[in-house]
C-alpha cells in the first residue's frame, strides 16, 4: 500500500487520483489487451512528498493568488522559476531510491533507453486533457538521468504555461499532484498521433491518422508536416490521403534525449501503406469501444516498431465541434428518446451499438440525400446517453421542413416523444423558390418510393431465402475467416435493407395526407375519422400474426391433445414439441406459424433477444392467456361495425365525387402502414442468420478461452470480435471489458431514462401538477373510446397479467406487445407518434389508442379505472385518489 512505483495492474487498481490520467489510461490499455510498452508509474506522493518540503511549500503558497492575468508578469515568472529549481535541487527520498533501483532491476531497464512522462492527476481526463504542458523525457538512459528526468517532470506543473492553463481550466493549484510514467521506449521504425474521429470538423464516424517517420515529438511539437489519413470508422476504408513534407523528424542523441533533424527521406514517401493504416484504425476503434465506452473519443499517440504497433498515451478528446446543418446551427440539438424508445427502449449492449450505429446514420441521411438534398459528411443522427439511444428530433425537424416542406409539429407528432417543437417563422425560410424546391425534393422522393415498392417484393424474397439459407448452413465446417466473411456479408445485406426499410417507412406519410384532406370536412376530427376508416384495411404483417394467434387459440379447443396441454396444472411451454403428438392440428399449426414469424422476438430489435424460432415460450403463453376470451370471428365482426361507421360519416358529408379519391387515400394510407411493418419484419430476419453467426463466434473464442460463456460475445463490439477470430488480437482482457459492460449496463438498467438531452443536460418531463391531474393529454392514434381498468405492464412477459376489457398501459411497444392488443379494450402509451408500431397496429385492429402521454407509468396505478378517448387524445380519471 505505501510503494511508490506501481506496474500496470497495480496502477489499474490506485485509479488516477494516485497514477494520473496518462499512468491510469496505459493500465487500462495493457489491462484490456492493447500493445503497452512494459513500464510502471511513479505514484503522485511522492510528488506531494517533494512539494511538502518547507522551502517549496512556502514558494507555492505564494502561487495562490496568481491570478491568470498576472502569470506572465516578470514577478510572477520570477517566483515559477524559483519553485522549479527548487523542486529539480531536491532530493529524492532514501526509500525511494532503493525502490527505483529494484524497480530497473526487475524489468531489467538500468542500461535502457526509457520514456519518463509527467502524469498529473488531472491530466488526460474528460473535461482537461493538459496537452503539450507537462514534461515528456524521452531516450533516459541510468538512474540519475530517470531521477533528474521525475523532478523535471514535478517542476513542470511550475512553469508559467501549466499555471496559466490551471488558471483557464479552473483547477486549483491544491487538486493537483503529478505522478511519472517510465517505460520502455520503442525503436520507432514511424509515430505518430491518431483520433476515433476527426477534431476539426466534428466528423465521428471517421478515424484520423497522423505520421511520420521516427519519434512523433516533430508531430506534437508542430515542427513537422505529417502524413494525414482520414479513414472510415466502420471499414476502415480510405476516405483521403495527405501526404506530409515531414521535413522534420525527431532522432535520438548518444548522450540521451533528441533532437529535431531534417529528414533525409524522400517528401512525398508515405509512412503507412493501407494495409498498415486499416490494421491501426481497428486499434484506434478498439481503444474507442475499451476506453471511451461508446461516449468519449480517444486522442491516441502511437509508435510502430516495424513489425508491431504500440500504445503509449490515450485520452479523452475534450472538445469536438458541433458538426450541423448551416441553417441549424442556431437552434439547440434536442435529443429524444421517442422514436427509438419505440422499437429499442432498453440499455442497448455493446454489440447493438456497435451495429446499430453503423446502420442509422446512413439510413436516415437516405431520406434525404436521394432528393438531391445536400447535407455535411458525417452528420450524427443519433448518440448514447447511459446506454440508450436517442435521436436528434430537432434537427428532423428541419430537415424534413427545410426538404420537403413537413410542418414541425408535424414531423414531431409522427417521432413521438416530449421534445419542444422548433419555430420555422422567418420569412427567408419560407420563400417562392423556396416553396418550389421543396414540392420538387417531395416529387422526387415520392417517385423514389414508387420504384423502390416495385423492386422490393423481389428483394425482399430475396432477402429472406438469404436468411434461411444461412440458417441451414453447418457453421461448424466453416474456417474463422469464412466466419468472418460471412458476418461482414450479412452486415453488409443489413446495411442495404435499411436504406430500403427508412424508405418505405415514409410510406406512412400518406396517412397525414389524409387526415389533413379529411381535415376539411371534419374540423378537429381529421385523424379520428382517418384511424376509424384504416381498422382491418391493412395486409400487415404484424397483425396477421396476432390475427393468427387468435386462431391458434381458438384451435386449442378443438385439439383434445392441445386442450390436455394447456390447461395442465404443472403447464410447460417449452415441452410443447415433446409433449403434443404430430398429429395434433394445433401443433401443425404452430409450426407454421413459427416457420412465418419464427425470426421475430421480444424486442427484436436487440440482437441479445433470442428469436421465437429459438424459444417460443412467450407465444405459448399469449395463447394461454388468450383461451375463452377472444374469437377471431367477433374480432373481425367488431372491425367490420367501426369501419362501417365512419364510412357512413363520409357518405353523408363528403361530395359524391370525392369519396372515391377519399377511398384510394385510404388504401395508399393502408399500403404505407402494410410496407412499413414488411420492411421491418425482413429487417429483422436478417438479424436472425446474425445472431446465429455470432452465437457461433461466441463458442469459438470460449474454446480460445478468450470468453467465459458464449453469449458474452453479445458484450464485445463488433471489431472486437472481428479481430480475435482474425488472430489480430489474442482477445487478451476481452472477459475483462465483457464484465465492466456488463456491470455498466446493469447500473444503467437501474436508472431513470430521461425524456430529453438538451445540451447534455438531461430532462424529465413529469411535473406534480400532472401527476394529479384528472384528464391526461396525448395523441390521439386510433379510434373510438374504451372504458376498462389500467393493467401497467413493462415489457411483453408480464402480458399474462391482463385481464379481457384491461386497458393496456406500456411505455411503447415493438411487434412483440401485438398480440396482447386483442385482449385489450384500449391501449396507452407513455412514448410513440401517429406513425409508431403501436398507433399503426391499434388502428388495423381499431382499438382506441392515446400515445406519448408523458410519465403515464408514474401517474396512473394499476386497476385504476379510466376512459380511453383515442378521437380527443385524452385519457380520464375516474376512480383516482389523488
Amino acid at each position: 500500500m505505501n510503494a511508490l512505483i506501481l506496474n500496470w495492474q497495480q496502477c489499474y487498481q490506485s485509479g488516477a487520483t494516485k497514477c494520473g490520467g496518462k499512468g491510469w489510461n496505459l493500465a487500462r490499455l495493457s489491462r484490456y489487451g492493447f500493445a503497452v510498452p512494459s513500464g510502471a508509474v511513479v505514484v503522485a506522493d511522492l510528488y506531494k512528498q517533494v512539494m511538502a518540503k518547507k522551502s517549496i511549500a512556502g514558494l507555492i503558497n505564494s502561487c495562490v493568488a496568481l491570478s491568470a492575468d498576472k502569470v506572465l508578469e516578470p514577478q510572477a515568472i520570477t517566483l515559477l522559476d524559483a519553485i522549479q529549481k527548487g523542486i529539480r535541487s531536491t532530493g529524492l527520498p532514501d526509500s525511494f531510491d532503493s525502490e527505483l533501483q529494484q524497480f530497473l532491476d526487475q524489468y531489467q531497464f538500468n542500461n535502457a533507453k526509457l520514456a519518463v512522462r509527467s502524469s498529473a492527476t488531472q491530466e488526460d481526463g474528460v473535461a482537461t486533457s493538459f496537452a503539450g504542458i507537462h514534461e515528456t523525457g524521452l531516450n533516459v538512459t541510468g538512474f540519475a538521468n530517470i531521477k533528474r528526468s521525475i523532478l523535471d517532470c514535478f517542476a513542470s506543473l511550475w512553469t508559467p504555461r501549466a499555471v496559466s492553463y490551471r488558471r483557464k481550466m479552473r483547477v486549483s493549484d491544491k487538486d493537483i499532484a503529478c505522478a511519472v510514467v517510465i517505460m520502455k521506449l520503442v525503436e520507432a521504425e514511424s509515430s505518430g498521433v491518431a483520433f476515433s474521429c476527426d477534431p476539426l470538423s466534428g466528423r465521428e464516424d471517421v478515424i484520423v491518422i497522423n505520421a511520420n517517420f521516427a519519434y512523433g515529438e516533430s508531430i506534437v511539437s508542430g515542427h513537422s508536416d505529417p502524413d494525414m489519413y482520414h479513414l472510415h470508422s466502420h471499414g476502415q476504408s480510405l476516405i483521403k490521403c495527405h501526404i506530409g513534407k515531414k521535413q522534420i523528424v525527431t532522432s535520438l542523441l548518444a548522450a540521451g534525449g533528441t533532437q529535431q533533424v531534417k529528414s533525409d527521406r524522400d517528401a512525398i514517401e508515405q509512412v503507412l501503406r493501407l494495409e498498415k493504416m486499416q490494421i491501426l484504425a481497428r486499434l484506434v476503434a478498439r481503444i474507442y469501444y475499451a476506453l471511451g465506452d461508446q461516449r468519449k473519443h480517444q486522442d491516441i499517440e502511437w509508435v510502430y516498431d516495424g513489425k508491431d504497433f504500440y500504445i503509449v498515451q490515450a485520452r479523452p478528446v475534450t472538445s469536438i465541434p458541433r458538426l450541423t446543418v448551416k441553417e441549424f446551427s442556431g437552434i439547440a440539438d434536442i435529443w429524444s428518446n421517442g422514436n427509438f424508445r419505440d422499437a429499442a427502449p432498453m440499455v442497448l449492449s455493446e454489440l447493438q451499438i456497435s451495429l446499430s450505429l453503423d446502420y442509422i446514420n446512413p439510413i436516415l441521411r437516405t431520406a434525404f440525400s436521394v432528393t438531391g438534398y445536400t447535407l455535411p459528411a458525417g452528420l450524427n443522427f443519433c448518440k448514447l446517453f447511459e446506454g440508450r439511444a436517442y435521436i436528434n428530433a430537432s434537427l428532423l425537424q428541419w430537415l424534413f421542413f427545410d426538404c420537403f416542406g413537413v410542418p414541425p409539429e408535424v414531423t414531431n407528432k409522427n417521432l413521438g416523444g416530449h421534445q419542444s417543437v422548433i419555430s420555422v417563422d422567418d420569412p427567408k425560410y419560407k420563400g417562392v423558390r423556396k416553396r418550389l424546391s421543396r414540392a420538387w425534393r417531395l416529387a422526387r422522393l415520392i417517385f423514389k418510393i414508387i420504384v423502390i415498392k416495385r423492386k422490393s417484393v423481389k428483394r425482399y424474397a430475396d432477402e429472406v431465402q438469404f436468411a434461411k439459407s444461412i440458417m441451414k448452413r453447418n457453421l461448424q465446417s466453416l474456417g474463422d475467416h469464412e466466419l468472418i466473411d460471412l458476418l461482414q456479408t450479412v452486415d453488409r445485406r443489413i446495411n442495404k435493407i435499411s436504406e430500403m426499410f427508412i424508405l418505405l417507412s415514409m410510406t406512412s406519410g400518406s396517412y397525414t395526407s389524409l387526415v389533413e384532406k379529411l381535415e376539411r370536412y371534419f374540423p378537429s376530427e381529421g385523424a379520428m375519422i382517418a384511424n376509424a376508416l384504416l381498422i382491418g384495411q391493412a395486409d400487415m404483417t404484424s397483425a396477421n400474426q396476432g390475427y393468427r394467434l387468435v386462431q391458434l387459440s381458438t384451435l386449442v379447443g378443438q385439439d383434445s391433445a392441445a386442450s390436455r396441454f394447456f390447461s395442465s396444472a404443472d403447464f410447460c411451454p417449452d415441452s410443447w414439441d415433446r409433449t403434443l403428438p404430430d398429429t395434433s392440428v394445433f401443433k401443425q399449426k404452430f409450426k407454421e406459424y413459427i416457420a412465418d414469424y419464427g425470426h421475430r422476438g421480444v424486442y427484436e430489435m436487440d440482437i441479445t433477444n433470442p428469436r421465437w424460432n429459438e424459444d417460443p415460450t412467450y407465444l405459448l403463453n399469449v395463447i394461454k392467456n388468450n383461451l375463452g376470451k377472444v374469437t377471431f370471428n367477433e374480432f373481425k365482426k367488431s372491425q367490420v361495425q367501426k369501419a362501417s361507421a365512419a364510412w357512413k360519416k363520409i357518405n353523408n358529408k363528403v361530395p359524391f365525387y370525392l369519396r372515391p379519391f377519399i377511398k384510394m387515400m385510404v388504401k395508399q394510407a393502408a399500403q404505407g402502414a402494410a410496407a412499413k411493418e414488411l420492411s421491418k419484419s425482413v429487417y429483422v430476419q436478417l438479424h436472425e442468420p446474425m445472431r446465429r453467426l455470432l452465437l457461433e463466434a461466441g463458442h469459438r473464442l470460449v474454446k480460445k478461452g478468450v470468453l467465459n460463456a458464449h453469449k458474452d460475445i453479445f458484450h464485445c463490439a463488433f471489431i472486437e470480435v472481428v479481430a480475435v477470430l482474425s488472430n489480430e488480437w489474442s482477445g487478451d482482457g476481452l472477459e475483462l471489458l465483457v464484465a465492466k459492460r456488463q456491470q455498466a449496463k446493469l447500473f444503467n438498467q437501474q436508472r431513470d431514462t430521461p425524456d430529453t438531452i438538451v445540451d447534455d443536460v438531461a430532462h424529465y418531463y413529469v411535473s406534480e401538477n400532472e401527476k394529479s391531474s384528472q384528464t391526461l393529454i396525448g395523441v390521439g392514434a386510433a379510434a373510438g373510446c374504451a372504458e376498462g381498468n389500467a393493467c401497467i405492464i413493462h415489457s411483453p412477459d408480464e402480458g399474462v397479467m391482463t385481464k379481457p376489457g384491461d386497458i393496456l398501459v406500456a411505455p411503447s411497444t415493438d411487434p412483440a406487445w401485438t398480440p396482447l392488443f386483442l385482449n385489450a379494450s384500449a391501449i396507452v402509451m407513455e412514448t410513440g407518434g401517429q406513425l409508431s408500431h403501436g398507433s399503426i397496429v391499434a388502428r388495423e385492429y381499431g382499438i382506441p389508442a392515446v400515445v406519448n402521454i408523458r410519465g403515464v407509468l408514474k401517474t396512473l396505478t394499476n386497476g385504476e379505472r379510466l376512459i380511453v378517448d383515442g378521437d380527443k387524445g385524452i385519457v380520464k380519471r375516474l376512480d383516482s385518489t389523488v
